[in-house]
């Protein structure tokens, strides 16, 4: 073992993106309904819905480019590299 993560190939690294920055994007609206909820905010269901969408596809777009620069440079299989780009 040389301790390089596997080759996981350019299409593969861009799923797994995508994947990453749509959990981001899940979490981080999680953290908005907290705090709204913490500051007693009522957010109307539509509105919550285009905020969750904003959220999941500024998120995935982000995680897209994460999975593109990382499967250029052949570190796509470096799970590492999706949590910190």
């Amino acid at each position: 073992m040389s301790g390089s993560p596997p080759r996981i190939g350019f299409f593969g690294s861009i799923v797994r993106g995508l994947g990453a920055g749509l959990a981001a994007g899940i979490i981080w609206r999680l953290v908005e309904l907290t705090v709204n909820y913490a500051f007693g905010g009522v957010i109307p269901m539509r509105q919550a819905l285009v905020v969750l969408a904003l959220d999941l596809a500024i998120a995935g777009v982000g995680g897209i480019v994460v999975g593109a620069v990382l499967g250029l440079v052949g570190r796509g299989g470096d799970v590492a590299a999706y949590a910190l780009g």
